[in-house]
């Protein structure tokens, strides 16, 4: 006799997770949309790549896995896709975080702020790897919501928040300061880098906690 809850006792979930599901499907829609409208020079070979794998993460998780009902341990499993998925974004925070960590010092002239932004991103990739391997070893999710898992994964979104508002209020604040000089055209210019620095910041730390 399986274990696993009757479907009647999760319906709930299921139905909010639904529209919550669809609401950030929409989301992932529009961002996909701007990248191949903005970037029309990026090879088919690329585009095509970043498509396939979310659309086979899509069908593993919402039909595949769902075949398996009354199995946990299949279920429970993350599918290759989304392990993937995790580690190459792990990377790409790594690198984004670094660029913007460099462009604070080049607007400052100084190192500090960018050796503490870059080492406490590399410690956040260190924490992401961690969750990476742990997922490749025990092949199940609810790795993640015990120790070392649950540890690891907490570490690495307090990292990245630590990161962002650093990186975002550095910027802010030597951007304030180039706001004395007299030409009106630099300033509405400055103005608008402050903004696009929070806005910039605060959408790569919320893409950071829906992974």
């Amino acid at each position: 006799m399986s274990s696993f809850p009757a479907p009647n006792a999760t319906l709930g979930a299921t139905e909010i997770g639904s529209v919550v599901g669809a609401f950030l499907f929409g989301i992932v829609t529009l961002q996909t949309y701007n990248y191949y409208r903005k970037f029309p020079g990026d090879s088919a070979l690329l585009k095509t790549t970043v498509a396939l794998a979310a659309g086979i993460g899509a069908y593993d998780i919402s039909v595949a896995r769902l075949t398996l009902y009354g199995e946990p341990q299949y279920i429970a499993s993350p599918p290759l896709s989304e392990v993937m998925t995790i580690l190459f974004a792990t990377l790409l925070y790594l690198i984004v975080q670094t660029f913007f960590a460099n462009r604070v010092r080049i607007l400052s002239g100084h190192w500090l702020t960018m050796v503490i932004a870059s080492c406490l991103s590399l410690l956040r990739f260190i924490a992401n790897m961690g969750s990476v391997g742990l997922l490749f070893h025990y092949r199940r999710v609810t790795i993640l919501h015990e120790w070392p898992g649950q540890w690891l994964v907490t570490t690495a979104l307090a990292l990245g928040l630590a990161v962002d508002i650093l990186i975002t209020a550095s910027m802010c604040y030597y951007l304030q300061r180039l706001r004395s000089c007299d030409s009106k055209r630099l300033q509405n210019m400055i103005e608008s880098l402050i903004l696009w620095s929070i806005g910039e910041e605060s959408a790569h730390h919320a893409h950071g906690i829906r992974s």
